[in-house]
């Protein structure tokens, strides 16, 4: 079960949220907000969305924009098609991602 964290006081991020949830239909995140204990410290200050993946090997966090295409990855299907985006390095990705979060209310 992989962890979805999010500003929940975000109307953009609730929407992607619900968004993600109704594709959800394996059931293969649990949802919380970026105040919880699991989240690293550095990523609590809401402007950001943290995917903490369940691999074998362990635990993998991907964050920003590189969380919302791995997201999509690992949700399969047709979803795969925008989840490749998730190899791509962050500070390709993240400018725009950014942009939009600092614009987001």
């Amino acid at each position: 079960m992989h962890r979805l964290f999010y500003d929940t006081s975000c109307p953009l991020c609730r929407a992607s949220i619900e968004h993600v949830i109704r594709r959800d239909t394996g059931h293969i995140f649990l949802y919380a907000g970026l105040d919880s204990p699991l989240v690293p410290p550095e990523y609590r200050n809401g402007d950001t969305v943290v995917l903490l993946e369940e691999t074998p090997e362990g635990h993998r966090l991907w964050v920003r924009t590189r969380a919302i295409f791995r997201i999509y990855w690992l949700l399969g299907g047709a979803y795969r098609l925008i989840g490749w985006l998730s190899y791509l390095p962050g500070w390709l990705l993240d400018p725009v991602y950014r942009l939009i979060a600092r614009h987001r209310y």
